[in-house]
């Protein structure tokens, strides 16, 4: 579509015309469309990037992208208002059930998630479907290509894209991207840029008085709440305040309403006040921006992640935890700069205010760090160079790339590539010959390589190269000393390596007393005292190196299972999120790498029972056998097992004294005949597993 005819269906439909900046880019765009170019748009936050997505939609089929489902929901209802004859499609984690029901191919616009688009570039039947007369592939926030966690996969999302699909015309939409001519070099196309200074709103940054540390984070909170209070009723204009803490985020909107501590979300509303994290129901969050947009609440208490992508346009943003408590290191450290300017980015909005102002609290350091943040903003750097290894036997599993110089041919395609100059293309051999070494690819003749069923199997899992071959190594070296393999040995094996323990750090000497109880604890394991080395990524030389991880691997083992380890009376800092977030990963860790390794670790272990007792017991935090004893009844798999722990049946005992009444009303999947044979079979005296977890402390 011509772009004034697009201003033109505009106007008739939305009642407005575009800026004449907004229609400077959407001329970029069709102009590089027609040329077969890409095009970043990279306009400070509230400037109407979204315009982007609209002339795109109204212009040829579009996927859009967006980093959290949060965004596509909200995109999900915006489009149809503006445009209602398209034809709109979400496809997110929210809708897999849904999947088999999906027309990909008859869509104007489809929206997803950067994770699952992923997934679709690795099944043909719905790839083909989606990508069947697309025109545009939007990534919004793209300069997420930086984040450590999910970059690589944004990163090697386009490298797919510019090499299969290059007739598709890519739209990167940012506000942080500070080194953009660098990245639309990389991104084949060309940019349209405008510097902060050139804000439609213009910013005003506070920094209030520096608050004096005090005993606990809340009472430093309250220190900053007080001066809130004082800004608040300087400026009546709504507000957007953004804490660390989801009850604190609850407990300063109850108070803020003049409410009690145990005030619902609704009735804060009504007081115009809403608070807004990732526990709230999902209605009720849509329902929280939907009111704030509207005008009926004017401040709204919320954590860091509503400041992704989410339009919420509010004249004042204040930002109460400049800097964040790593309750792994047990220390406070200053937020990244580019997750600072997406918070203080939401302040201001065309056709909402004139101005926007953002307050900061914090001690004198993290004021510092706000005003650093603020005046220097910082280039987005590749994080493939953590994964080269993990793609390269990915593209031999696709079959995208058989030899060296095929896999050349791709990753010099990188950003990693791109930037980084002294890229050494040695590592490429390097990467194959350590597949090879670990039996995850075959080395065939003419230099050509074909992953083995482990390399598979890796990549099917989603698993870590180097996770294998931790794992691995830990199995050779235990394999090399002739002895019993222990609990403790297993737990080096499954958790022995970067990917779970890269967040986990160790100082002496607060945490020695981790170190030493666990020593205790596992004492029967002569490898309780041995150095543990994993491959960590070392970004200064691109390259993986070993790095001494025992101290990690016992504190967080101490405290996933703090009250066997530690002792009842221990009071720990680290949050329960935290926790269960080590518990569900180590849990993963345990499934799939005892089916990957199976045939590694079958000199060590003749009955696998063990590996469900060991999975089962970091999941719920506990080496009792006792609760865990339901996996030595016959015929029970994970999925029972689960329903009845989380209904408190953590025994035989209590799962023979249930009533045919509770055994309906819980619903955990056994009928109550089936009940019955098991009583009559077992009785009292449910045998025990062939390996308890006490045999192998």
């Amino acid at each position: 579509m011509e772009v004034q005819d697009f201003n033109i269906l505009l106007k008739k439909q939305f009642g407005n015309e575009m800026f004449p900046y907004q229609k400077e880019y959407c001329d970029l765009i069709k102009e590089n469309h027609d040329a077969h170019l890409n095009t970043l748009v990279n306009l400070p936050t509230g400037m109407g990037k979204t315009m982007a997505l609209f002339y795109a939609a109204n212009s040829g089929k579009t996927l859009y992208t967006v980093p959290i489902r949060a965004l596509a929901d909200e995109k999900l209802l915006e489009l149809p208002n503006v445009f209602p004859n398209l034809r709109i499609l979400r496809d997110t984690g929210a809708d897999r059930e849904h999947r088999d029901e999906f027309d990909y191919e008859n869509q104007d616009v489809v929206i997803t998630t950067t994770e699952r688009l992923l997934s679709i570039l690795n099944t043909n039947s719905v790839k083909n479907e989606l990508f069947k007369n697309l025109e545009y592939i939007i990534f919004d926030e793209i300069h997420l290509l930086s984040d450590v966690n999910r970059g690589s996969t944004v990163e090697w999302i386009i490298m797919l894209l510019k090499k299969n699909y290059p007739h598709i015309h890519l739209i990167g939409l940012t506000a942080t991207l500070s080194n953009y001519v660098q990245f639309t070099n990389w991104f084949d196309g060309e940019y349209y840029y405008k510097p902060p200074k050139d804000r439609p709103i213009p910013l005003q940054f506070f920094y209030n008085d520096p608050v004096e540390k005090q005993r606990t984070m809340a009472l430093t909170r309250d220190e900053k709440f007080a001066q809130f209070i004082r800004n608040a009723y300087m400026h009546k204009e709504p507000f957007l305040i953004f804490i660390a803490s989801k009850p604190d985020i609850e407990r300063y909107a109850r108070k803020f309403a003049g409410l009690g501590d145990k005030a619902t979300l609704q009735q804060c509303m009504a007081k115009g006040v809403a608070f807004h994290h990732r526990d709230i129901d999902e209605k009720m969050k849509g329902k929280v921006i939907e009111e704030f947009i509207a005008g009926n609440v004017k401040y709204v208490f919320c954590s860091p992640t509503l400041a992704m992508g989410v339009n919420v346009p509010a004249t004042n943003v204040a930002i109460f935890d400049i800097s964040f408590w790593n309750d792994i290191a047990w220390q406070h450290e200053p937020l990244e700069e580019a997750k600072l300017r997406q918070m203080f980015g939401r302040a201001g909005r065309i056709g909402f205010s004139d101005i926007g102002r953002v307050f900061f609290y914090g001690m004198y350091d993290e004021l510092d760090h706000a005003r650093w943040c603020v005046e220097n903003p910082q280039p987005s750097n590749s994080q493939f160079g953590r994964v080269i290894v993990d793609k390269i036997l990915n593209m031999l599993v696709r079959k995208d790339a058989e030899t060296g110089i095929e896999i050349h041919d791709i990753i010099k395609h990188s950003f990693l590539y791109h930037q980084r100059k002294d890229f050494d293309e040695i590592i490429i051999q390097k990467s194959l010959d350590l597949l090879t070494r670990y039996k995850l690819n075959n080395k065939l003749t003419e230099g050509r390589y074909k992953a083995t069923i482990k390399g598979i199997q890796v990549v099917k899992f989603y698993i870590s190269v180097h996770t294998v071959i931790d794992a691995m190594s830990q199995i050779h070296e235990l394999k090399k000393t002739g002895r019993q393999a222990t609990l403790y040995d297993f737990y080096r094996i499954f958790l022995g390596n970067d990917e779970y323990l890269s967040n986990v750090s160790y100082q002496e000497p607060k945490d020695q007393k981790f170190k030493w109880s666990g020593q205790q604890f596992f004492r029967k394991s002569d490898s309780v005292g041995y150095n543990l080395y994993v491959s960590a990524y070392d970004k200064d030389t691109n390259l993986h190196i070993p790095m001494e991880k025992s101290g990690s691997l016992l504190k967080v083992l101490a405290l996933v299972f703090k009250e066997e380890i530690m002792g009842k009376k221990f009071r720990s800092l680290t949050q329960d999120s935290t926790l269960r977030r080590w518990r569900n990963d180590g849990a993963g860790l345990v499934s799939r790498l005892s089916t990957i390794l199976e045939w590694d670790l079958k000199d060590f272990l003749g009955d696998k029972k063990i590996y469900n007792l060991m999975e089962m017991g970091i999941k719920y935090g506990t080496l009792n056998e006792t609760k865990l004893e339901l996996f030595s009844i016959e015929g029970f798999g994970n999925a029972t097992i689960e329903k009845l722990l989380r209904r408190g049946i953590t025994t035989k005992t209590k799962l023979f004294n249930l009533t045919k009444g509770q055994l309906k009303r819980y619903n955990v999947g056994i009928s109550w005949d089936r009940l019955q044979k098991l009583q009559a079979k077992y009785g009292k005296n449910v045998p025990k597993a062939q390996g308890t977890l006490s045999d192998w402390y």
